[in-house]
């Protein structure tokens, strides 16, 4: 086993993405892994609705992502959200929403057009929603942060679908096991 000291997190961001897309296992000790933090899992929040569109807490994170729209709001859009049978229902179900803005439908729909081509989707993604996040993270090291999006849109590319991508290092894995002790 070997260790590599950095000295701050933004510095190991290259590394951990070498990685990850070469497959080798780490262990991340301090400071918050890239696709763990707060501004990458945001810009994340649509490729997920667009791998799942039943995933409300991923609804809610994007939602409430944009001006107009608090956890009131995005909670009852949400209720309607989920009886959309698929993404292009979702996408009629927010056009109708007075308080969701055309950007927003659009981010979605954008991201749902490339969802074979994760790279340009998350590259779609960013710049859909990067003013957006800038002004978020503006008193967070926004300088910093902005330059961690090449980095994801790098590891998708080894990817075909965005199902595969969130599967793979968004979606917690665990196993779920039944009444018998076997895992379902």
């Amino acid at each position: 086993m070997k260790m590599i000291l950095v000295r701050s997190t933004y510095a190991a961001r290259a590394l951990q993405a070498s990685l990850l897309a070469k497959d080798i296992p780490y262990l991340f000790i301090g400071g918050v892994k890239l696709l763990e933090s707060a501004h990458v899992r945001d810009l994340l929040s649509v490729l997920r609705l667009v791998a799942n569109p039943k995933d409300e807490i991923g609804w809610m994170r994007f939602l409430t992502l944009w001006k107009g729209i608090g956890d009131v709001t995005a909670s009852g859009l949400i209720e309607y959200l989920m009886l959309a049978e698929n993404i292009d229902q979702c996408i009629e179900v927010m056009t109708d929403e007075s308080k969701v803005t055309k950007t927003t439908v659009n981010t979605v729909a954008l991201v749902r057009d490339f969802k074979n081509d994760v790279a340009k989707a998350v590259t779609k993604a960013y710049s859909a929603m990067e003013e957006l996040l800038a002004e978020k993270y503006q008193n967070q090291e926004w300088e910093k942060r902005r330059n961690d999006f090449s980095i994801v849109a790098k590891l998708a590319e080894k990817h075909s679908s965005i199902l595969e991508f969130i599967g793979e290092y968004v979606f917690d894995s665990f196993v779920c096991y039944g009444q018998n002790g076997g895992s379902t």
